[in-house]
């Protein structure tokens, strides 16, 4: 199976490589004929205000991270599914350094968590099936 449509240093893309890897498919650096081919778009992280404190501050974020997935095998293709997952994170402005790294973190998190809604829904979105 070719992963297409995500950097090879994306998070994403580094989970649902060792995830397929582990499961005995072997991920191949480009499509080529007769090869399934995991489709990504659209891939978005976004942060949504929650909670402003009573000095204007943010003090509550959602963070959001979604993609687009399909399987195409030869010249038939399997319907776009869109992936997503979202983490609430508490904010510090006095703690701004920390939060960064947190926040960081939990992206990385986030992106596993990705991987993993879209190689358990790998089975189901294989065209012809």
């Amino acid at each position: 199976m070719a992963i297409t449509g995500l950097s090879e240093t994306d998070g994403l893309y580094r989970a649902l490589e060792e995830g397929l890897s582990a499961s005995g498919v072997k991920v191949l650096p480009s499509p080529r004929d007769g090869v399934a081919v995991l489709r990504l778009d659209g891939r978005a992280s976004r942060r949504e205000i929650l909670a402003v404190g009573t000095d204007g501050r943010v003090r509550e974020y959602r963070l959001i991270e979604s993609v687009r997935a399909r399987v195409e095998q030869g010249d038939r293709n399997g319907a776009w599914r869109i992936f997503r997952v979202e983490r609430d994170f508490l904010y510090d402005p006095n703690d701004v350094l920390g939060k960064q790294a947190e926040e960081q973190q939990l992206r990385r998190e986030m992106a596993q968590d990705l991987a993993r809604g879209v190689l358990m829904a790998l089975p189901d979105m294989v065209p012809g099936q």
